[in-house]
């Protein structure tokens, strides 16, 4: 066996030993934003070897993400935490993003919604800005 069919003996063992390999290709991927998804490509590309230590602890909060994550779509439990007018935008952004690449500011954009349906709050009375509320006269 030459050099490169032993190396991809290897990358097919450790596949096989390990299941699928965290990364941009792992179907959990849809855990993250697109902010982390072009984070995690940086990452990839430059090389987990080359990759300073804080560079190294996010790649690594990242792959959690990916493993025990939920898709951030409007099937995500979070979904409470976006008002009428963002579940709106955002399905105009996912629908987007399928036919076309997004623009910086439409990836700033659903990567807001998609950190507040990881961790925003629900769009309620129990929401802390009902005090920006004045009493109607």
């Amino acid at each position: 066996m030459q050099t490169s069919e032993e190396d991809a003996l290897g990358v097919y063992k450790n596949l096989i030993a390990h299941g699928t390999p965290v990364d941009s290709r792992h179907p959990g991927v849809e855990n993250l934003t697109e902010l982390e998804k072009d984070l995690l490509a940086g990452f990839e590309a430059k090389g987990e070897d080359l990759l300073s230590p804080p560079e190294s602890d996010l790649n690594d909060k990242l792959r959690n993400l990916i493993v025990k994550g939920s898709p951030l779509d409007l099937t995500h439990a979070g979904s409470a935490h976006l008002a009428p007018f963002e579940v709106e935008r955002f399905r105009e952004l996912q629908r987007a993003k399928e036919s076309r690449d997004l623009s910086d500011f439409e990836k700033r954009e659903l990567s807001g919604m998609q950190e507040r349906l990881r961790s925003g709050s629900a769009i309620d009375e129990n929401h802390p800005g009902t005090e920006n509320l004045t009493p109607l006269q």
